[in-house]
């Protein structure tokens, strides 16, 4: 996981824009919430979904990665690589969804439009970035995953 945060630290450090068209992953500098958390995840190891992954999406193929579903719309002890997707799974394409990687238990980093010109990847306090009256679905990475699915590496 340190991989994938370190990954958006680089998004950040590159300032790139928000968009929900063109790469949604940073690689054009342009990114979204859910294709720089996936671009994160790839860099890290884990599969190539054929496309870029949306917050509806992203639920199966974390699972698929290894990571395993800890909370759902319940309070959860946050830890560092904890990935949250906010909006009702299958309702929460574009803008009624969002997703956010734990860099600690209060602090996350994420890829979000705040106005035109303050735009792109934070670090923010997740008591006051986090939409949680969206409702939301907490996943961590297993660690001793099992063979038989590829997996992002816990580093």
């Amino acid at each position: 996981m340190d991989t994938a945060i370190d990954y958006m630290y680089g998004l950040r450090v590159k300032n790139i824009r928000y968009s929900m068209d063109y790469s949604r992953t940073g690689a054009d500098g342009t990114g979204d919430c859910s294709g720089t958390v996936y671009a994160a995840l790839r860099k890290a190891g884990a599969s190539d979904a054929g496309s870029v992954v949306n917050t509806d999406s992203m639920h199966d193929w974390l699972v698929k990665n290894g990571f395993r579903l800890i909370a759902h719309n319940k309070e959860w002890t946050a830890k560092r690589g904890d990935i949250v997707i906010f909006g009702e799974k299958g309702k929460s394409g574009g803008v009624a969804g969002h997703v956010v990687i734990f860099i600690s238990n209060t602090q996350i980093i994420h890829c979000t439009w705040k106005s035109d010109s303050v735009n792109g990847v934070f670090i923010e306090n997740e008591v006051t970035a986090c939409p949680y009256s969206m409702g939301w679905y907490v996943y961590r990475l297993n660690q001793t995953p099992s063979s038989s699915q590829p997996k992002v590496s816990a580093q």
